[in-house]
């Protein structure tokens, strides 16, 4: 293999894949990057047993080749060069970086231990709308997640995003949190978490079929390979939508978010008191404490807990309707009460539990 590439179009697709591509890998393999001189143009990837993602850039190919290098090796080299154009050239199974008159000799992994990939379709792509919302919604439960509280050997796993066909579900770490959205996919498929923070800014995704893996494809032309899948590891917490809430309230979205935002500024906790027309949400914290009184519609019984704003503030945001409920379910003992904040046509829905006030 023998390329010409602009630099700074390499260190795009490099830095792309740095959340894709492990630092360490029981498999070193992983920690590579393969690139794949064709066509006048490089396909790099990167990858993890779960899937990878594809990047496409035009390159002077003087001799075609596939290659798999160390990926944190090559990027922090031609990161620091500052030439326009960096030279790659295979001999005698080493990578030569050349710059100008600096010139790198990189070891190669073995193309076979990579994980083989179906080609990208050229057609049967379907375009899925609000795809990118129903990502951002997704990823609320991840941010909003409490660092320790998960072991750290499940991190990963609950990090992922799953795809049933009819709806788009994240659970948070701490499996407290859950968040829900309608939205149709091609068949069963988990997003890995290094790839939710990279497409849910598009603003069109488009997916489709190939063997044993469905290809999605941002508005930037982006590619992303996902394993298909028939087993989610948070099957019992998606359970939890089934529930018996024995408390409902119907409330203005924006005025609750306004009133929150209002009180974050206090403390990113509070103490929510429901009556029956009347939510009462107080934060205190120091000597400092602020009380916001909000009309509601009640159906059942009276409730006190404690809430956390940021949470309950981003949820109310990703809704789409003017009003929307909020649901309490009936305490089981040994059990934290559970909060469902969903819109009016239940295509949104966010789920944590709570702590007794």
């Amino acid at each position: 293999m023998n390329i010409t590439v602009n630099r700074e179009a390499l260190v795009y697709a490099l830095d792309l894949l740095v959340k894709i591509i492990p630092k360490a890998h029981m498999n070193i393999v992983f920690t590579g990057v393969e690139i794949t001189a064709q066509n006048e143009h490089l396909m790099i990837r990167g990858c993890d047993e779960s899937g990878g993602m594809i990047i496409n850039i035009e390159a002077q190919i003087d001799e075609p080749g596939k290659i798999i290098v160390k990926h944190s090796t090559l990027m922090g080299l031609v990161k620091n060069f500052s030439d326009e154009t960096v030279t790659l050239n295979v001999n005698e199974n080493k990578l030569e970086v050349r710059e100008g008159k600096s010139k790198y000799l990189l070891g190669l992994y073995d193309t076979n231990s990579y994980i083989s990939m179906p080609d990208i379709p050229e057609d049967g792509w379907n375009t899925i709308h609000e795809s990118g919302d129903a990502l951002r919604n997704c990823s609320i439960v991840f941010r909003m997640s409490e660092s320790g509280s998960f072991m750290r050997t499940h991190q990963q796993v609950f990090y992922n995003v799953y795809c049933d066909g009819e709806h788009m579900m994240a659970v948070a770490p701490d499996a407290t949190r859950l968040s829900v959205v309608s939205i149709n996919t091609p068949q069963n498929i988990i997003i890995p978490s290094a790839l939710v923070e990279h497409i849910k800014g598009s603003s069109t995704i488009d997916v489709a079929d190939n063997e044993r893996m469905v290809f999605i494809k941002t508005s930037n032309g982006l590619y992303y390979a996902i394993k298909t899948c028939n087993e989610y590891p948070a099957h019992t917490v998606l359970g939890l939508m089934n529930h018996n809430a024995n408390t409902t309230i119907t409330i203005e979205r924006v005025a609750v978010i306004e009133a929150i935002n209002r009180l974050r500024q206090i403390c990113q906790t509070g103490t929510i008191k429901i009556t029956d027309e009347l939510i009462t949400i107080t934060s205190t914290y120091g000597g400092h404490k602020g009380v916001e009184e909000i009309p509601c519609q009640l159906e059942g019984a009276e409730q006190e807990c404690h809430i956390t704003l940021s949470y309950m503030s981003e949820a109310l945001q990703a809704c789409a309707s003017d009003t929307v409920k909020w649901q309490l379910d009936s305490r089981r003992e040994g059990y934290p009460p559970t909060q469902y904040i969903y819109d009016n046509n239940k295509t949104h829905i966010f789920m944590s539990r709570l702590k007794d006030s």
